[in-house]
């Protein structure tokens, strides 16, 4: 009874999560995983990888900067857990947290938006979908598919998020291979910190600023979560000093040079002249 009652509550668990849209899969077919069972060294792997991903690009959004080690407050934020492994083809089922915070955004929910876009980048977006989730994601992203290769496996990864927009990427083992060495090539140009005295040009709720440089320039950054409030006190035309982060990445495959800017912090602002 004791072993019943804790698969039903186990099932409940799933039923629940799914109905939240807390639910990711990743569905993995091999030669050594056509049975429904993983080794569970490999299963390890691939778990270390997908989680340290993920707290990865958190972390991006969260601060614009990437992160120095791993964050135990991500960690319980994102709270992930392999919650089954169905069997027939090996499929991993995970679940999250995809709750909104006291602003309307989760932090899950923008890092699997945002590891969706990086996988289903073409050559000519690759660069740019890497410096959105930061150099070291994209690393951690490159490590999870050097698991899935060394396995030659195909893979689909699988999200329903909470407005019931289906997220879905599948790969062959050669698609799993391509994407692998198209990351492992990018080369990343050290960051540069930027103080610009500017003026606010456009502000929008999606995370992007736009400012106009005493000289004339044009900065269009985005902002991380945790600049939030601040960004919401600003107002079009104030001027203030700005810390601005300057990204920039080359790809050799299709010799781009791609770059992005992310607010860092917002100065004392210039009062108004009546």
């Amino acid at each position: 009874m004791r072993a019943h009652l804790a698969e039903l509550q186990h099932d409940l668990y799933l039923a629940k999560a799914e109905r939240a849209k807390e639910l990711v899969t990743l569905r993995l077919i091999g030669p050594r995983l056509n049975a429904g069972a993983i080794p569970l060294v490999l299963l390890s792997r691939l778990s270390d990888r997908f989680s340290r991903a993920m707290e990865a690009i958190s972390y991006k959004l969260q601060h614009g900067i990437d992160e120095k080690r791993s964050s135990g407050e991500l960690q319980s934020i994102l709270d992930l857990r392999l919650a089954d492994v169905v069997a027939g083809s090996t499929q991993l089922v995970i679940t999250g947290n995809v709750t909104p915070d006291l602003v309307g955004d989760s932090l899950l929910e923008s890092s699997l938006k945002a590891t969706f876009q990086l996988l289903h980048s073409d050559a000519a977006g690759l660069a740019a979908s890497a410096l959105s989730v930061g150099p070291k994601a994209s690393q951690q992203v490159g490590k999870l598919l050097t698991e899935l290769e060394a396995e030659k496996c195909s893979v689909e990864l699988a999200w329903t998020d909470p407005s019931d927009v289906e997220h879905r990427w599948t790969a062959s083992p050669y698609r799993v291979a391509e994407l692998r060495y198209r990351l492992a090539q990018l080369a990343e140009v050290p960051p540069e910190v930027l103080m610009v005295f500017a003026e606010v040009e456009l502000l929008s709720a999606s995370g992007r600023i736009t400012l106009r440089t005493s000289e004339g320039d044009k900065i269009a950054a985005k902002y991380p979560r945790e600049l939030y409030p601040a960004v919401q006190e600003l107002h079009l035309g104030q001027k203030s000093e700005f810390k601005v982060l300057l990204n920039r990445m080359h790809n050799p495959n299709t010799e781009q040079d791609v770059q992005s800017y992310t607010l860092l912090s917002v100065g004392r602002a210039l009062p108004r002249v009546e």
